[in-house]
């Protein structure tokens, strides 16, 4: 979701099972349109967005399932770059 010409918002869940140390457990990006709607709600100060199997707490940063609240994962909200900026600042910027 882009907020400014250079500026994009990604939105990740912790995928993985957090209780097992043998999971692989990695941040997983949400699909764009997902971006979208969840990052519209945030601006708007709402406390929690819908998705289709999905309920987002946006001021614990939890996501639950909407069939079985007891399936929560984390989640979190990061600020980046457009790749083609951060590709430049990497380019100009290395030794």
């Amino acid at each position: 979701m882009n907020t400014s010409d250079s500026i994009t918002v990604f939105w990740y869940f912790k995928n993985g099972d957090v209780r097992n140390a043998n999971s692989n457990i990695e941040w997983v990006k949400y699909r764009d349109i997902e971006m979208q709607i969840i990052e519209e709600a945030y601006q708007q100060g709402k406390p929690e967005v819908l998705l289709d199997k999905y309920r987002i707490d946006l001021k614990e940063c939890i996501q639950f399932n909407r069939t079985n609240s007891s399936k929560q994962r984390p989640v979190r909200r990061q600020i980046g770059c457009k790749i083609q900026e951060c590709l430049r600042e990497e380019r100009f910027n290395s030794p």
